[in-house]
């Protein structure tokens, strides 16, 4: 075969269809490399996904855990608030202020100053 002849219509589809076999076996290659990236991607994240998933579990736990502290706390917080607010009610400052200090009875210090 001489290399300096022109190429025939023949030699072209040859090359043409031998170009296109060799495109087919690389793109079956490479579509084979992706799929094996895939799979090692995957695997690499499943650890990950599983401790993280852990984690997600944790924190829901603790916030649950928090909340109920928080609402523990205010009810302790509102029954104190109603026991004062209870004494206030059954005796006002301005009332006890009035007290005999001596007596069960209501006096009016003004009265004392008159004698």
């Amino acid at each position: 075969m001489d290399e300096n002849a022109p190429a025939t219509k023949k030699d072209i589809r040859d090359l043409e269809s031998g170009l296109l076999a060799k495109m087919a076996e690389q793109e079956e290659r490479l579509s084979e490399q992706i799929r094996d990236m895939q799979t090692e991607l995957l695997k690499a994240f499943m650890p990950w996904q599983d401790q993280i998933r852990f984690q997600f579990r944790e924190l829901e736990v603790n916030t649950g855990n928090s909340v109920s502290a928080i609402k523990e706390r205010m009810n302790i917080l509102e029954r104190r608030l109603l026991e004062i607010e209870r004494k206030l009610l059954l005796e006002p400052p301005a009332a006890s202020s009035l007290r005999s200090p001596h007596q069960g009875a209501y006096y009016d210090p003004r009265l004392l100053e008159r004698r």
